[in-house]
C-alpha cells in the first residue's frame, strides 16, 4: 500500500526548545504536532482521524516535507499521487544488497580494529578527564525521533560515546521463511505493508539472528544458521543486518550503536505483535559478540522475550561493568550463554567469562578452544603460514550453535563449580535432571540454572559422546614410561583411537590413569576397547617391555557405566589388547581368592676360605589365581 505525499509549508519558527540540552537535535514545531528531530532528518508517527491507523513518515529537515518511507509516487503539474508498487520485498533485498554469500572480515584487521579503537576511547577519555577537571562535564544526549533520547549518564556515563542516527546505521531485517529460503524479505519496523507483502506466517515462532563487529547479514555463517534452524522447524527466521553500525574499524562507536539497534528491534517486534497478533513470548533472539548485547538492549525495551541465546557476548566496554549497559538474565524469561575465548583482553580475549545468563556454558573451559591458536602464542606461525587464527576461540561460539541444532549433535555439559574440578572427573556423573544441552535445546530442561562445562573436539562436528575413563594398573609393577592408547568399538564396527599419556610420560602403578574421552557422534554403544602400549626409549631411562591392568571403567555422559574387570592382564609392547566391557561396574577378585604358595630357594654363596658355610635357604612366596585349581570337599 503507497501513501501520497504530505506537503507542509516550511514553519518559520524552527529553533531549539529553551530547556533541550545544547547537543539534543532542534524542533520543528507545527500545529498539533511536535517533533524531536536528528541533526539530518527523523521519523516520527503521524495519527490520521479520517484512516484511523497509525503510519510512519520520514522528515526532511531541508523542506519539512513528510514522505512514507517505501512509497512510490508519482507528481503532475504539482499534484502528487501515489503510484502503484511493482517491486517486491524481494527484489528490493535485491537491489540492497543481493544474496551474495560473504566470508567474516580477516581476524587480523578484527583484532587490529578492536585494539586501535580501544586505544584512541583510552586517550580520548583522559583528556576529557583532564579537561573537564575544574568544572563538571556537560551531559551529552542525542534523540531519534520513535527511540528517545541516548544520554551519556548513569550506567552509560563510562562510554562517553553516544549512538549514531538511524540512518547512519542503516538497520535493516531480512526475512527468511521456509517458503523463501533463497530469497530474503525486507521488513520495515515503520512500514506494516512490508510485512503484509511477505511470506511472515503468524502462526509459527520467530527465531532472530544478530551478527556482531565488523560484520552483516550476508556472512556465511549467518545463512548457515538461518538455512538449520528452517530445516529444522517451521520458523520465521529474521536476521538483524546492521552492517553499517557495526563497520570497521571503530569498535567503540559500534558498542555504542547496539542501544539504538537494540530499540530498533523492539520497535519490529511490536510492529509484528500488534499486526499478526504474536507475544513476547513467541520470540528467541541468537546474538554473537556485540549481537549479544543488541539482543539484550531489545530484551529490556520488550519485557518477557522467550529466549535470549549469547554467544560469546562481547567483553570489551562490556564485562565488569553495570547489567543494564550488558545481557543479563532480566533482559528474557530465559538466557543461556555460550563462553569460547573468555580470556583476558590482553591475552586475546574477546567474550566475557563472567556468568551473564540464567545458565552459562563454558565448553574447554570457556577461554580458549581445541583447535584454536593462542592469539599471542600462535601469531608468529599464523603470519608465516598466512594464516592468523586469533579469533577462531571467539567465532567458535556460533559454530557450536549451528552443529547443536542437528538433534543428533549433542553438547550434554555438566553443572560444575569450576573447569579443574570437572576435568579432575569430580562433576561428570548426570544425575537425573543435572545435564543439560548446550545449544540450541538447553531450553528443554526446566532445570538450567548455574555453570555448565564440557569437552568438545577440535574439529567438526564438534559434539561429542562424552567419556570419562579409569584405568587401574596392577600394583607392585612399579614405574613405566610411556605412550598409553586406547581404540573404542561401538556398534556396526565403529571405531575411534585416543591417546591418553604421552610418548614419555610417567605411569605409576599407584595412580590410576584417567581422562576425558569425546567420542565421535558415530561411535555409539561401546562394547569393547582396544589397550595399546608402546614403552619410551631414551638415552637416560626407557619403560618397560609390559604393563599389566586390573581394571577399566567407562562413564558416559549419559550416565551409562561400562567396565572390564581381570587380574595382571598383560599389555605386551606394540601388541594392541582387545579387552570386552560389561555393562555395569565388575568386580574385581578379592586378594584372599589368590593362593599363596611357597618355594624353597638355594642360594648359593661363593666358596671362601677353607671352611664354606653352607647354602642359605629362603622362602619365596608366589601368587596365583585361585580359579584355576579345583578344589574338593572330603
Amino acid at each position: 500500500m503507497s501513501f501520497p505525499y504530505l506537503r507542509i509549508s516550511k514553519p518559520k519558527n524552527i529553533s531549539r526548545h529553551p530547556t533541550d540540552p545544547i547537543n539534543c537535535a532542534p524542533e520543528c514545531r507545527m500545529p498539533h504536532l511536535t517533533t524531536v528531530l536528528s541533526p539530518d532528518q527523523a521519523t516520527f508517527r503521524w495519527f490520521s482521524p479520517f484512516l484511523g491507523v497509525f503510519k510512519m513518515f520520514r522528515f526532511q529537515r531541508d523542506e519539512c516535507l513528510f514522505t512514507p518511507l517505501l512509497a512510490n509516487t508519482t507528481t503532475t503539474n504539482g499534484v502528487t499521487t501515489p503510484t502503484p508498487s511493482t517491486t517486491s520485498n524481494q527484489e528490493v533485498w535485491s537491489t540492497v544488497g543481493g544474496m551474495s554469500v560473504e566470508e567474516e572480515p580477516s581476524d587480523y584487521e578484527v583484532w587490529s580494529a578492536i585494539v586501535s579503537s580501544m586505544a584512541r576511547w583510552e586517550e580520548m577519555k583522559k583528556r576529557k578527564a583532564h579537561k573537564h577537571h575544574v568544572r563538571k562535564r556537560s551531559e551529552e544526549v542525542v534523540c531519534y525521533r520513535g527511540f528517545g533520547c541516548f544520554r551519556d549518564e548513569g550506567a552509560f556515563d563510562y562510554l562517553d560515546t553516544l549512538p549514531a542516527s538511524p540512518e547512519a546505521i542503516g538497520t535493516k531485517f531480512i526475512l527468511y521463511t521456509n517458503k523463501s529460503r533463497m530469497n530474503g524479505e525486507l521488513l520495515w519496523y515503520d512500514n506494516s505493508s512490508s510485512l503484509y507483502y511477505s511470506h511472515f506466517n503468524g502462526s509459527n515462532p520467530v527465531k532472530v539472528i544478530i551478527h556482531g563487529f565488523g560484520s552483516s547479514g550476508r556472512k556465511m555463517w549467518v545463512l548457515q544458521m538461518t538455512e538449520a534452524l528452517l530445516a529444522m522447524e517451521d520458523v520465521n527466521v529474521i536476521v538483524v543486518d546492521w552492517e553499517k553500525g557495526s563497520a570497521l574499524p571503530n569498535y567503540v562507536q559500534a558498542a555504542a550503536n547496539t542501544q539504538l539497534v537494540g530499540k530498533q528491534l523492539a520497535a519490529l517486534i511490536r510492529m509484528i505483535n500488534y499486526e499478526r497478533g504474536l507475544t513476547n513470548s513467541d520470540y528467541h533472539l541468537i546474538g554473537f559478540s556485540l549481537g549479544a548485547h543488541v539482543a539484550g538492549f531489545t530484551g529490556m525495551e520488550c519485557h518477557n522475550i522467550s529466549r535470549i541465546t549469547g554467544l560469546d557476548p562481547a567483553s570489551p566496554l562490556f564485562e565488569g561493568y553495570d547489567s543494564k549497559i550488558k545481557l543479563d538474565p532480566s533482559d528474557a524469561t530465559f538466557v543461556d550463554v555460550i563462553h569460547s575465548n573468555g580470556n583476558s583482553f590482553l591475552k586475546g580475549g574477546l567474550g566475557t567469562f563472567e556468568p551473564l545468563g540464567h545458565a552459562d556454558f563454558y565448553p574447554n573451559g570457556g577461554r580458549v578452544q581445541i583447535g584454536c591458536n593462542n592469539v599471542f602464542i600462535g601469531a608468529v606461525t599464523d603470519i608465516i603460514y598466512g594464516k592468523w587464527q586469533s579469533l577462531c576461540n571467539h567465532r567458535r561460539a556460533f559454530r557450536f550453535f549451528i552443529d547443536s541444532i542437528i538433534p543428533s549433535c549433542k553438547f550434554p555439559a555438566f553443572p560444575c563449580d569450576s573447569y579443574e574440578n570437572f576435568l579432575a572427573g569430580k562433576c561428570f556423573k548426570c544425575s537425573g535432571q543435572g545435564c543439560v544441552n548446550m545449544g540450541y535445546y538447553a531450553d528443554k530442561s526446566q532445570y538450567a540454572r548455574g555453570k555448565y562445562y564440557l569437552v568438545t573436539r577440535e574439529t567438526e562436528p564438534f559434539c561429542a559422546n562424552q567419556y570419562r575413563i579409569s584405568i587401574s594398573s596392577t600394583r607392585g609393577q612399579g614405574t613405566t614410561w610411556g605412550k598409553l592408547e586406547i581404540s573404542f568399538i561401538g556398534e556396526d564396527n565403529s571405531n575411534e583411537t585416543f591417546v591418553l599419556t604421552s610418548e614419555s610420560q610417567e605411569i605409576n602403578d599407584k595412580q590410576d590413569i584417567q581422562g576425558l574421552i569425546v567420542a565421535d557422534p558415530s561411535v555409539r554403544n561401546v562394547t569393547a576397547v582396544i589397550v595399546k602400549y608402546t614403552k619410551y626409549r631414551g638415552w637416560i631411562y626407557t619403560g618397560l617391555d609390559r604393563w599389566d591392568i586390573d581394571k577399566i571403567q567407562l562413564h558416559s555422559s549419559q550416565g551409562h557405566l561400562m567396565s572390564f574387570c581381570g587380574h595382571a592382564v598383560p599389555v605386551l609392547n606394540n601388541e594392541p589388547k582387545l579387552l570386552p566391557l560389561t555393562q555395569g561396574d565388575c568386580t574385581a577378585e578379592p586378594t584372599t581368592q589368590r593362593l599363596a604358595r611357597l618355594i624353597w630357594q638355594v642360594v648359593g654363596e661363593p666358596v671362601a676360605g677353607r671352611d664354606p658355610r653352607p647354602p642359605k635357604l629362603l622362602w619365596k612366596i608366589m601368587v596365583d589365581d585361585t580359579s584355576k585349581y579345583h578344589w574338593h570337599n572330603s
